[in-house]
C-alpha cells in the first residue's frame, strides 16, 4: 500500500514537472528568439536561420530604433501615462476600499452589490466613448487616466487585505485623535505594502502594455504612447519610417529585426522594474484574496 502511494506520488510529481517545464517553454521560446532576431543580421534573418540564438551578431537595428524620435517621443508619454495611471488608481483605489472594509459604513451592502455588479454589466465600448467625448476629454491625457483608474477587481484585493487588519489598530487610532483619512494613510497604508506593491506592478504593466484608450481617444501622433508607435510598426510597413534615416537604403536591416528590436525596447522598462517588486508579489496576491 505505502509503495502505490509512493509511486503514485512520483508520478504525479513528474507530471507536474512535465506539464511546467513545456508551458516555460511556450512562453520563453518566443521571447527568446525576437531577442535573437533583433541582434541577428539581415541575410540570417531573411531564410529564417534563427532561432533561440543570434546568427551574424549585429546592433544595426537597435542603432536605426534608437536613432528613431517618435520612439524617444512615445517613451516620454507612456513613463507619464504609466505614473499618472498608477498614482490616479492607487488613490482612488485607496478611496473605495477603505470604506469598504468597514461594517459599520451605512449601506455597506448595496455599496458593494454596485460595484461588484459592474463587472458583469457595463456601458461598453461605445457608451464610454460618448461619455469621454462629452467631457472634453477627447486628445487629453485624461481620456487615457480617468476612464481606467479603477477596476473593481483592484478594490476588492485592497478591501481585503484592510480587512485582514486587527480593528484595534483603528480603535487606538482613534483615541490618539486621527481622523479616518489619517488612520488609513498612517496605519493602513503603511501596513498593506505588499497588496500595494502587487497593485503597482499590475497597474504599471496595464496601463504599459494598452493601446487601445489611445487608439480610442488621442488624434494627435505626438500624444502617442509607445505601444501605438509599436503597433503602428508590426502592423504597417515597418521599413517606411526607417528610409528617410538610411544613407542607402541597402544598409537598411530587415523589417522582422527592426520589429524584434522595437519589441525589446519597449519591454525593457518592465523588465527592470520586475525584479524589484517580484518578491512582493505572491505575497500581495495572497493577503488581498484571502479574507483576514
Amino acid at each position: 500500500m505505502k509503495l502505490r502511494l509512493i509511486n503514485g506520488d512520483l508520478l504525479f510529481t513528474f507530471v507536474v514537472y512535465f506539464l511546467i517545464t513545456m508551458a516555460m517553454i511556450i512562453c520563453v521560446f518566443p521571447f527568446l528568439n525576437i531577442i535573437a532576431v533583433s541582434f541577428s543580421g539581415t541575410a540570417a534573418v531573411s531564410r529564417n536561420a534563427v532561432t533561440i540564438f543570434p546568427v551574424d551578431v549585429t546592433l544595426n537595428s537597435y542603432q536605426f530604433v534608437l536613432k528613431n524620435k517618435n520612439i524617444w517621443r512615445s517613451y516620454g508619454n507612456s513613463i507619464m501615462y504609466t505614473s499618472l495611471h498608477v498614482a490616479a488608481s492607487l488613490l482612488v483605489t485607496s478611496l473605495a476600499a477603505y470604506p469598504l472594509s468597514k461594517k459599520r459604513l451605512v449601506g455597506r451592502k448595496g455599496l458593494l452589490f454596485y460595484v461588484t455588479f459592474t463587472t458583469i454589466f457595463h456601458g461598453g465600448m461605445i457608451p464610454t466613448y460618448m461619455v469621454v467625448r462629452s467631457m472634453g476629454l477627447l486628445n487629453t491625457t485624461g481620456a487615457i487616466i480617468i476612464p481606467y483608474c479603477f477596476t473593481v477587481y483592484n478594490c476588492m484585493l485592497l478591501r481585503n487585505a484592510f480587512e485582514g487588519l486587527p480593528s484595534e489598530l483603528e480603535e487606538s487610532a482613534k483615541i490618539d485623535g486621527l481622523s479616518d483619512f489619517g488612520i488609513m494613510y498612517r496605519i493602513y497604508v503603511p501596513l498593506s505594502k505588499p497588496i500595494y506593491a502587487t497593485l503597482t506592478l499590475m497597474l504599471a504593466i496595464t496601463a504599459w502594455n494598452s493601446y487601445m484608450p489611445a487608439l480610442l481617444y488621442l488624434n494627435d501622433t505626438a500624444r502617442y504612447p509607445l505601444q501605438m508607435i509599436l503597433r503602428d510598426i508590426v502592423i504597417n510597413d515597418v521599413l517606411a519610417s526607417y528610409r528617410e534615416m538610411a544613407q542607402d537604403v541597402a544598409a537598411l536591416p530587415a523589417a522582422q529585426s527592426l520589429k524584434s528590436a522595437t519589441i525589446v525596447v519597449v519591454m525593457l522598462p518592465i523588465m527592470a522594474v520586475y525584479p524589484f517588486l517580484q518578491r512582493f508579489f505572491v505575497k500581495g496576491l495572497l493577503v488581498g484574496s484571502v479574507k483576514g
